[in-house]
């Protein structure tokens, strides 16, 4: 009974931390502080991924995933997959390099064909933009990524991004992506897929680095704070560890 009331009291105070961190950290941030933000690896990989396509004269696929909707909980890791595609989408049409974005949810489609659309436009080339760049598969993950294989394989795709909500059909596509030989980067909060990702993909994003990528990549400012702030309690929580590992291993508690 008191060693659940410890864990939940201590639930609590990281929670509250990260409440109060994130309110001072957007504070800070909007009276025009910049947060230090340490540009990703996986920021430069993706450009990688956009020129080896130009150079190639060959398509970009960019899933945000295969499972789940954004009335699930699985909803921030599809928004993070979104943010990457958002990023690649803007760096394709500026060098008019052919893309398709594939769905596993209706939702998820209507999102990203307004945002590929609304990309095209900014850019001033709204005539560039195709109806099938954007594509809904199936709502079934093995149907999906049944036809997320063929599209790899029919439509000379050179560059994978797979990031977002995975579950078994994550093997599936980044398989298929290597046996082409394409230039992938896989990326996903649940944890259990990521082994798959780690010997398919040439770049890998574990666990919560898709949420930084996603706050890095959307320039969201409240986004940005939250995850500064995560850092610090991690940090807290860290330095708290060490200094009571030393205290236990002296005899002083």
């Amino acid at each position: 009974m008191v060693h659940n009331l410890f864990q939940n009291e201590a639930a609590l105070f990281i929670i509250i931390a990260i409440m109060v961190l994130s309110s001072i950290s957007y504070m800070l941030a909007k009276r025009g502080k910049k947060l230090a933000l340490r540009r990703l690896k996986a920021v430069d990989f993706l450009d990688e991924c956009v020129g080896r396509a130009a150079e190639m004269g060959g398509k970009i696929h960019v899933t945000t995933g295969g499972y789940g909707s954004l009335y699930s909980e699985y909803a921030p890791q599809i928004l993070a997959g979104i943010s990457a595609m958002n990023y690649v989408v803007s760096k394709a049409a500026a060098l008019d390099v052919p893309i398709i974005v594939t769905t596993c949810q209706p939702e998820v489609y209507s999102l990203c064909d307004a945002l590929v659309s609304s990309i095209y436009k900014v850019k001033g080339k709204p005539e560039n933009y195709k109806p099938e760049m954007v594509r809904f598969l199936s709502g079934s993950q093995f149907a999906y990524s049944s036809a997320v294989l063929g599209i790899l394989h029919r439509e000379k795709v050179v560059s994978n991004i797979i990031i977002g909500m995975f579950a078994a059909e994550s093997l599936l596509i980044g398989w298929a992506g290597k046996l082409i030989g394409a230039l992938q980067i896989g990326g996903t909060a649940n944890t259990a897929q990521l082994p798959f990702f780690a010997v398919t993909c040439d770049e890998l994003l574990i666990g919560e680095d898709i949420y930084a990528l996603g706050a890095f990549l959307s320039g969201d400012v409240l986004q940005q704070s939250g995850i500064a702030s995560e850092d610090l309690v991690k940090l807290a929580l860290i330095a708290i560890i060490i200094v009571s590992s030393i205290l236990k291993s002296l005899g002083v508690i």
